[in-house]
C-alpha cells in the first residue's frame, strides 16, 4: 500500500478498500484495538518516519521512556545509538515508530 495509506477489508460485507491513515495528516479509519505503548518497549524508525537520522538511522533500535502527552499520542524515546538523545514521537495520528 502506498505510504499513508491501510487496506480494510470489511468482515461484514467482505468488499475492502484503501484509506488515508496519516497522509496528509488524515485519518480516514481508526484501530479498533490502538497498539498500547508503554515504557521499556523497544521501537524503530516506522512509515511516517520524517525526523532525518536522529535515531542513529534506519533500522537502530530505541526504548520507550515515557508517555509524555498521552492524550496526543506521543512517546519520548532513548536511542541506543546515543543515549543523551531523547526526543517526542507521534504514535497516535501518524507512525514514527514501530515495535519491535
Amino acid at each position: 500500500d502506498p505510504a499513508g495509506f491501510v487496506c480494510v477489508k470489511w468482515p461484514t460485507t467482505g468488499k475492502s478498500g484503501q484509506y488515508r491513515f496519516g497522509k496528509d495528516g488524515a485519518l480516514d479509519v481508526q484501530l479498533a484495538n490502538p497498539i498500547q505503548w508503554s515504557d521499556g518497549d523497544r521501537v524503530v524508525r516506522g512509515p511516517d518516519w520524517r525526523w532525518d537520522d536522529q535515531d542513529g538511522g534506519d533500522g537502530c533500535l530505541g526504548t520507550i521512556k515515557g508517555t509524555e502527552r498521552k492524550d496526543e499520542g506521543r512517546v519520548v524515546v532513548e536511542w541506543d545509538y546515543d543515549k543523551t538523545t531523547r526526543a517526542l514521537y507521534r504514535v497516535k495520528s501518524h507512525r514514527d515508530l514501530c515495535l519491535v
